[in-house]
């Protein structure tokens, strides 16, 4: 049978590369705007609900008007369930939640408080839908933002190292923010200070053309996993250093889509070459909210891009457990889950 939207709604699926604020819905951002008068309410909500219609422009407004709402502890505790919530509903079982830690003194919000928010709201969800249909395992990078400047990653890292000791939420560190900005070799000391406390490593790169000597620099680390990898491709040190490390691709059609870095046509997108060579590849969001998608939605553009049967969609879901940044246990409780679901799902 063909593998369409409905089906890949029930696959059981894990989510790898899910930016917070990014990831809130139109429904979620409408209330959390509701509650701040000092935005510009008409403008904003034109911007919000134009959904799958947003310009590439009007999708980075969207990123500017999410910063300004989600602006205090409460704020990013209850954006964060609100998040896993929608994920949980879309049949993700496993959950990796990244967001840059940051500063508001007007609300008295820090990088510790929003962090401990993040996991605050993490904790709570979980607790509250352990025995549901929305039970969903979340973990959380903290990222470090390539446009900021360096003693923000430092500092962003060793809280990650702190509370990576008292809770297993966080398990890894994401680099990310405007490729087109920061000196990269700045960021390898503390990517280096990360991988020395056991931190796993999910770095951004080749995402636009250009830039050859930032990506050969990011690789030397030796990332668990790549956001995007767009031009990896081209690029004949990195990939030849991609393939034989054999580093997972992290890949997002609708935001390289709308972003315009990916052909228009989803069947051109680089997973199709990935795949071919048989290259260890999740299929992921990004940006669910400000892209307009889910993660259904992008498992059934992969699908369609790949020509895959339902069989072949279930295995590329079910690979993506080897990649998560969870411990061992975790991986074989998910595949356990996978697999008590295949039969009923495979037979109709």
């Amino acid at each position: 049978m063909a593998v369409d939207l409905d089906f890949c709604g029930k696959l059981p699926k894990v989510e790898l590369h899910a930016h917070l604020g990014g990831s809130l819905s139109e429904k979620t951002v409408q209330g959390l705007l509701s509650g701040k008068p000092g935005i510009d309410q008409s403008a904003a909500r034109v911007v919000i609900g134009k959904g799958h219609q947003r310009t590439m422009d009007e999708c980075f407004e969207m990123f500017r008007i999410l910063h300004e709402i989600v602006d205090s502890a409460d704020m990013v505790k209850q954006a964060t369930k609100d998040v896993i919530n929608d994920f949980a509903m879309d049949g993700v079982q496993y959950l990796e939640l990244r967001s840059t830690p940051r500063d508001n003194p007007k609300t008295g919000l820090n990088k510790r408080s929003y962090i401990e928010s993040v996991l605050s709201g993490i904790n709570e969800y979980e607790h509250d839908n352990v025995n549901n249909n929305r039970c969903i395992d979340v973990r959380y990078l903290p990222s470090l933002d390539r446009g900021q400047n360096i003693e923000n990653a430092f500092e962003t890292v060793k809280l990650a190292e702190e509370f990576k000791v008292s809770s297993s939420k966080v398990v890894g560190i994401d680099l990310s923010g405007n490729p087109y900005q920061g000196n990269i070799g700045e960021f390898l000391p503390p990517l280096n200070l990360a991988r020395r406390a056991e931190l796993k490593l999910s770095i951004h790169t080749a995402e636009v053309p250009g830039y050859l000597d930032d990506d050969w620099k990011l690789l030397q680390v030796l990332p668990e996993r790549i956001g995007h990898g767009t031009y990896i491709i081209d690029r004949d040190k990195s990939h030849e250093m991609v393939l034989k490390n054999k580093i997972p691709l992290e890949l997002c059609i609708s935001s390289n889509i709308k972003t315009q870095t990916s052909p228009l046509d989803h069947r051109k997108h680089h997973i199709t070459t990935w795949l071919e060579s048989k290259h260890p590849c999740v299929v992921c969001t990004d940006d669910k909210g400000v892209f307009s998608t889910t993660l259904s939605y992008e498992y059934s553009l992969a699908a369609s891009a790949l020509g895959y049967k339902r069989s072949e969609m279930f295995k590329l879901s079910y690979d993506a457990i080897d990649h998560i940044f969870a411990d061992e246990n975790t991986k074989e409780n998910l595949r356990k889950s996978f697999l008590e679901i295949k039969p009923g799902l495979l037979a109709n």
